[in-house]
């Protein structure tokens, strides 16, 4: 609930923090630091949350539901790494020689493409194993669903708000029901 919490206020301090016309600028700045650092410890309290989320519907999950867990963690733990990189390296980098951070090449672009893809496709088949197994809100995991296309279609500031609020209305889920029975889907 907490990360997802972070993941929403992070965006929302987007459009104040970057400036894509400038990004070596932008990421030179205190404000791209801290809010960075924020990022970083959402992607630290996700991948505790997400164990959580797993547990409460493994059974009724499936393999489809393994799978995007994985492809979620996987992601998330990359992108942890990447802003953990933008904390401690792209400021220096930025200032050094900013036209790393402009124009980016090579392996630069996959540190950028890489976690948010797979991260994306994570949390869309995590999604879709929430539908599938009925145990969370089933309008909290369409949201997850958009919320993880979103910002890979609007490469914008701010454009992860809608994850944000579908990881936080799913972990408050989570922590008011969990002494709640699991349910499983009905067969037939």
């Amino acid at each position: 609930m907490l990360g997802g919490a972070l993941v929403v206020i992070t965006n929302a301090m987007s459009p104040f923090v970057i400036d894509f016309d400038n990004l070596s600028g932008s990421t030179a700045t205190n404000a791209y630091v801290f809010q960075h650092s924020l990022l970083m410890l959402s992607q630290l309290l996700l991948l505790g949350g997400i164990f959580g989320l797993q547990a409460r519907q493994s059974e009724a999950a499936g393999t489809l539901g393994q799978l995007g867990f994985l492809a979620a963690f996987v992601g998330t733990a990359l992108l942890l790494g990447h802003f953990w990189g933008q904390v401690f390296i792209a400021p220096a980098v930025a200032v050094e020689s900013p036209s790393l951070i402009d124009e980016p090449t090579g392996l630069l672009i996959v540190d950028f493409m890489l976690p948010f893809m797979l991260s994306a496709l994570g949390w869309v088949l995590f999604g879709v194993s929430m539908l599938r197994a009925r145990v969370y809100p089933h309008v909290a995991a369409g949201i997850l669903i958009v919320g993880a296309i979103v910002p890979i279609v609007l490469t914008l500031p701010g454009s992860g708000l809608v994850l944000g609020l579908a990881l936080t209305w799913l972990g408050y889920t989570l922590w008011s029901e969990k002494s709640a029975p699991v349910r499983h889907p009905r067969v037939g």
